[in-house]
């Protein structure tokens, strides 16, 4: 279907002439003889709506919509039949005299074109009320809609300037947007065993998303296009490689009732991963069928990149796992210096009766004499307001030569952590930057423990 753009547009209701304006109520007696029949304007005259390809409203009006009674400015001599009807021509009328470009609204109808005033009243006990039909006069290339209503025979008595009510509204078609996501970040971890059989195959079950259940079955084409690569690394800072992949399906569905679309990608060899390697697929859709529809973004990529290193802390020792016996061929410095450090934090970590006092920004190196395999590091201060705050540039390394990167970890708020890796560490040296002071401008180390399974 063909793509709507609109403009909603307020309409200006039409003033009334001086007698009537005041008139406060209906019990107020025009001061001349002549008995108008006029009409007050509705709380609102306008009205947006939105539809859909299937014709089905997800912005709708009521229907029947009820409007006004008819009114008099005198009491009503006798029972009075008073005519409503709907006059097309006060559209042009209406646009030149308000420099606007109106379309009139088709297909809507009055439920009940003649109203009674009884004898002595000013007011029908009726409202006007208008009923839309099948509503496909709102499904037009005009957005911007107008019904007049006006008066057409007050069965004798003047009919009032005021006696029009110009009903706008701004019709919008809605397109069915399915949008591609963007990005999918994987990882993998090369030291289980049998990962690359666990990720040979990927599914992604939101690869594409629509603003709404589909109507009918939405059909997308999928290529991996490789030639995106360069583009991406270039925008992103990054060197993600090409790997050997395939589309278990090149046709992408978003059953009726859905608003997502799977993918299944069949991955080949990517051993190198565990070497830094960090590979991208790129894919790219274009639509194939599918009522409304509408594709906004067409490309998606799946990046899989080895396990990251990260920390996380705990208060207390998780379960499971046993302390590493010091040994005493441990050493360690702070500031680089090593004066009391082996036996005051690590021979000795839960005395807190021996502590070393630190500055914030402080270096601290701990050297295990050999190669140790840790999963949990603690950390102890003399009390949480004598602590530091964070535990930044976390590394460790086998040789004191190449260093792995853990990143940083927040510590503020205990006076022990126990701070895990991601993955067991393998190292004999490890080292770290202390941060900010967590509440007093100084603070004091008390022990330094490392645990495994």
């Amino acid at each position: 279907m063909k793509k709507f753009w609109h403009y909603i547009a307020v309409c200006a209701v039409v003033a009334t002439i001086a007698p009537l304006t005041s008139c406060d109520d209906d019990d107020t007696v025009d001061p001349y003889d002549i008995n108008y029949c006029y009409l007050y304007q509705p709380n609102s005259t306008f009205a947006r709506l939105e539809y859909k390809a299937n014709g089905e409203f997800l912005i709708d009006i009521n229907d029947p919509l009820a409007l006004k009674p008819v009114r008099l400015t005198k009491p009503a001599p006798r029972d009075l039949s008073v005519k409503v009807g709907i006059d097309p021509s006060l559209v042009d009328e209406y646009n030149q005299a308000n420099n606007t470009e109106y379309t009139f609204l088709e297909g809507a109808s009055i439920v009940n074109p003649v109203l009674t005033i009884p004898a002595g009243q000013y007011v029908s006990p009726e409202v006007i009320t208008v009923t839309f039909g099948d509503k496909k006069g709102f499904q037009t290339e005009a957005s911007d809609l107008m019904l007049p209503i006006v008066i057409s025979d007050a069965d004798g008595q003047t009919i009032s300037k005021s006696s029009r009510i110009f009903l706008t509204f701004s019709s919008t078609y809605k397109a069915n947007k399915v949008t591609a996501k963007h990005e999918t970040a994987m990882t993998v971890d090369p030291e289980e065993d049998g990962w690359q059989n666990e990720y040979s195959t990927i599914t992604i079950s939101d690869i594409l998303n629509a603003d709404w259940n589909a109507d009918d079955p939405i059909t997308v084409k999928a290529v991996i296009d490789n030639s995106l690569i360069d583009a991406y690394n270039q925008a992103n800072a990054s060197s993600y490689k090409p790997i050997q992949a395939s589309l278990a399906n090149s046709d992408i569905v978003i059953p009726a009732g859905s608003s997502k679309g799977a993918i299944t990608i069949n991955v080949g060899d990517y051993t190198d991963i565990a070497n830094g390697s960090e590979y991208i697929i790129p894919v790219k859709f274009s639509l194939t069928s599918g009522l409304g529809a509408e594709l906004t973004s067409d490309v998606s990529y799946i990046t899989i990149s080895n396990l990251p290193l990260s920390l996380s802390k705990t208060a207390m020792l998780p379960s499971g796992y046993t302390q590493i016996a010091y040994e005493s061929s441990w050493t360690g410095t702070l500031d680089g210096d090593n004066t009391d450090f082996a036996a005051n934090l690590l021979a000795d970590p839960d005395n807190n009766d021996t502590y070393l006092f630190t500055e914030s920004g402080s270096k601290v190196a701990v050297d295990l004499g050999s190669v140790k395999n840790v999963h949990i590091i603690a950390v102890s201060f003399y009390a949480w307001y004598y602590g530091l705050s964070d535990l930044l540039n976390v590394e460790t390394s086998i040789d004191g030569n190449a260093w792995t990167k853990w990143g940083d970890v927040r510590i503020y708020g205990n006076p022990t952590y126990y701070i895990s890796f991601s993955k067991p560490a393998n190292f004999r040296y490890i080292r770290w930057t202390g941060g900010t002071y967590s509440y007093y401008d100084q603070a004091y180390y008390s022990g330094i423990k490392f645990y495994n399974k």
